[in-house]
């Protein structure tokens, strides 16, 4: 039972009652009641699309922002929502294909239109499922991606400072004699060093196409 009012009937009850000859025979009442229904599935699934739109560029834009709850809710609905449809889907075929007491044969015309119409709901809401799978397998590759980017910069890092520690290491030994020690330009040196082992091992990884 529907606790809210439905405007829908509303709608329907001041359409069949100002326009003339909405009401000539119980099939065109039926249609009209039927269509209305399929035209808000169609309003509900352009809403879909649009938020589906939206959580993606959220995704590009920010892979690790929290989606997923909102699309397990989306995908529950969804699949409620089909379950209805397809139900509704098979009423109106029987209609349409069969003879129907309350309906005239020139009438089915009608009648298919609206389960064209119908068809095409569920097809949607098969692909608009589907999409948001397809957004939590993204947003879990963006992640994975992200998170080898910072993996890869920090091993480039320690692997650029690795020599350079272990020639400061060297150089820092508390032995007495070390031809090194006393030379006059030795801490000169030891900064050319540094500096050319850092950026010959930059050019390596840029070669190597690393970075």
């Amino acid at each position: 039972m529907c606790k809210k009012p439905l405007t829908l009937i509303e709608d329907l009850r001041q359409e069949l009652s100002t326009v003339e000859g909405r009401m000539a025979h119980p099939g065109l009442i039926l249609h009209r009641l039927l269509d209305r229904c399929v035209n808000q599935y169609t309003e509900f699934t352009d809403k879909l699309e649009e938020r589906v739109d939206k959580m993606e560029q959220s995704i590009y834009r920010n892979p690790y922002i929290h989606v997923s709850r909102e699309i397990f809710q989306l995908k529950r609905s969804i699949h409620s929502l089909r379950r209805i449809i397809v139900e509704e889907k098979t009423i109106i075929g029987t209609i349409s294909h069969q003879s129907f007491p309350y309906t005239r044969n020139e009438f089915d015309v009608y009648f298919i239109d609206i389960y064209d119409h119908i068809s095409r709901v569920v097809d949607s809401l098969d692909m608009y499922r589907e999409s948001l799978t397809g957004l939590l397998e993204l947003q879990m590759g963006m992640k994975s991606d992200r998170m080898n980017m910072i993996m890869k910069t920090l091993t480039i890092i320690s692997c650029i400072f690795l020599p350079l520690t272990f020639i400061v290491g060297l150089y820092g030994m508390n032995f007495k004699y070390m031809p090194e020690l006393s030379w006059t330009y030795g801490y000169l040196y030891v900064w050319i060093v540094l500096i050319v082992v850092g950026i010959g091992m930059w050019l390596i990884f840029k070669w190597k196409k690393w970075i």
